[in-house]
């Protein structure tokens, strides 16, 4: 009978081949990858296939660990699956969630009842940052929340009445405004935003994919630099 662990990698062969994918994992992230998306500015993308890289790297380290010694190295890598299940678990959906709920640093979010600016965006979790303090969110946290009303989509239309004050800069409102819609992940994709200026308003129409984003759509569409309405339907 063979003997399993005869067939699988030596000590040295595993720590070379982990030294190689960490060798070409780094100069892929800190070279490579800025040149290849500086072009297409689609931060979302370039963090999905950062995050995909890295996950094929320490799945070909972790498949050739077991290789080693496949009974005892399995054990222990069950183990350590076991002991840092959340923690992976974050880095996981993140790396779905980032690319499609369109996360960057710097734009305003919503989640959770918090609201901010995206100060960071971390392996398991974003950061968001407010006047009085920052609030991490855990990618899974994040994934719970988007499940528990995305898989019921009951639409629902809004329309928003924007009042400028004297000293507004419409072109600049406008524009924050379109960013804010493009940015948020809840609106019904067959349905586009309208946006209508108006002498010294800017109305709004869109249609959300559930009725409990409305506070949240409310939060990030609000300013100082003029006045927000809901109109009543």
């Amino acid at each position: 009978m063979i003997n399993p662990s005869e067939i699988g990698l030596t000590w040295t062969g595993f720590l070379l081949i982990t030294f190689v994918i960490i060798v070409l994992m780094f100069l892929y992230h800190n070279k490579l990858s800025s040149s290849i998306f500086e072009k297409t500015n689609n931060k979302p993308l370039q963090y999905l296939v950062n995050r995909l890289i890295l996950i094929i790297g320490i799945i070909i380290i972790m498949v050739c660990f077991v290789s080693v010694h496949i009974l005892w190295n399995s054990i222990f890598l069950l183990i350590v699956i076991a002991l840092f299940y959340r923690v992976i678990k974050s880095f996981v959906l993140g790396t779905w969630l980032i690319y499609e709920l369109n996360l960057k640093e710097g734009i305003r979010f919503s989640v959770l009842n918090y609201n901010g600016v995206i100060d960071k965006i971390l392996n398991t979790g974003i950061v968001l940052s407010n006047i009085e303090k920052k609030h991490f969110i855990h990618y899974h946290q994040l994934y719970h929340f988007i499940t528990s009303t995305v898989n019921v989509q009951e639409p629902i239309h809004l329309e928003f009445e924007i009042t400028l004050n004297e000293t507004s800069d419409v072109h600049k409102i406008i524009n924050t405004v379109k960013q804010i819609l493009f940015d948020f992940p809840f609106l019904l994709n067959n349905n586009k935003p309208i946006i209508i200026p108006k002498e010294n308003t800017i109305y709004i129409s869109i249609v959300l994919i559930n009725h409990k984003y409305i506070h949240t759509i409310y939060e990030l569409l609000k300013s100082d630099e003029y006045q927000l309405k809901l109109k009543e339907n």
